[in-house]
């Protein structure tokens, strides 16, 4: 998993409990499953609505790429990305479809759609 994705987590969970502890409150009044429904059901909904089923599924695959980084040589993507930036400014955004279906890296390949 990317260290920088535990970092957040547990950075997230420790300021919630903290922020709680802070105001008095105590780690029960967080575990509320009425609230967790609430907030969670209406995320996944208001994300179901907004967006089309292909782009749903396609984010629910790429969940694995954001926790499990797959790329080890991010001076190579770096490099591609600046030959993109190079290629739109000279030649327009249009001459990038082509370049998408051969990037390396998966995320930028769904760029071409």
């Amino acid at each position: 998993m990317d260290l920088t994705s535990i970092i957040g987590i547990l950075l997230g969970i420790v300021c919630i409990l903290l922020g709680q502890m802070l105001e008095g409150g105590n780690i029960g009044q967080l575990l509320q499953v009425t609230a967790a429904f609430i907030v969670f059901g209406g995320t996944a909904g208001a994300c179901i609505l907004s967006f089309p089923g292909p782009d749903l599924m396609n984010s629910v695959k790429f969940l694995r790429v954001v926790f499990f980084n797959t790329t080890s040589d991010y001076s190579k993507v770096i490099a591609e990305i600046m030959n993109f930036a190079t290629k739109a400014r000279k030649e327009g955004v249009i001459a990038l479809e082509r370049e998408a279906k051969n990037a390396s890296d998966p995320l930028m390949k769904i760029g071409d759609r």
